[in-house]
């Protein structure tokens, strides 16, 4: 089996609906999945991180390099 390798694009979808462990995390990307569905850009990159987080370990999981992809919160004004 062939490591799976994540983009940056998707390392980023991570590190944004990163719920600790990887379940929960996938169960938040397929939540926003509906409102996401006619974006042709982030749909399937939003499906394709979902593929690849199916294929990996928990261990794995926890093992991904995610800090350097979070977002700070936008301070409003």
């Amino acid at each position: 089996m062939s490591k799976i390798v994540f983009e940056n694009d998707e390392l980023l979808v991570v590190a944004m609906f990163d719920g600790g462990t990887r379940r929960r995390t996938m169960d938040q990307i397929e939540e926003i999945l509906p409102h996401v569905q006619d974006d042709d850009e982030v749909f399937p990159l939003a499906i394709n991180t979902l593929n690849k987080l199916k294929q990996i370990s928990e261990a794995e999981y926890l093992s991904l390099e995610l800090e350097s992809y979070r977002q700070e919160p936008e301070e409003s004004v």
